[in-house]
């Protein structure tokens, strides 16, 4: 008999490889849930083997949802994912830049500073 357990992480798998938004893939996934609920209906004793053999790999299943969907949806979804993929590593080199020229900044003021006195110290 299947666990509960192993239906959610092979349903997790799907939804992993479905390029859409959250909305399709929770559509998707009702789908899907259906499915394996009328799959364990019918025979109780199935196991996680058998219900991929008879539903395919989770990549396959979402391969599957994925050539029904629009093209335009998935490129869409794509541009967006790039693009907050591309902000979030242009922030990180942005607050990389201004901390390490902090650092420079203040290493430089330090040094500066430490001749200033060492020259004041010096002095009649």
């Amino acid at each position: 008999m299947i666990k509960e357990r192993e239906i959610n992480k092979y349903l997790k798998s799907v939804e992993k490889n479905i390029p859409c938004s959250k909305k399709i893939k929770k559509d998707c996934m009702q789908s899907l849930k259906l499915n394996i609920e009328d799959i364990i209906s019918s025979d109780p004793n199935v196991t996680l083997s058998s219900l991929t053999e008879i539903l395919g790999t989770p990549k396959a299943v979402a391969d599957g949802f994925t050539s029904e969907l629009d093209p335009k949806i998935i490129r869409k979804y794509k541009l967006i994912k790039n693009i907050a993929c591309f902000t979030v590593f242009a922030l990180l080199a942005v607050v990389t830049i201004a901390f390490l020229s902090n650092c420079i900044y203040d290493l430089t003021r330090l040094d500066y500073n430490f001749f200033l006195v060492r020259d004041l110290a010096n002095t009649p």
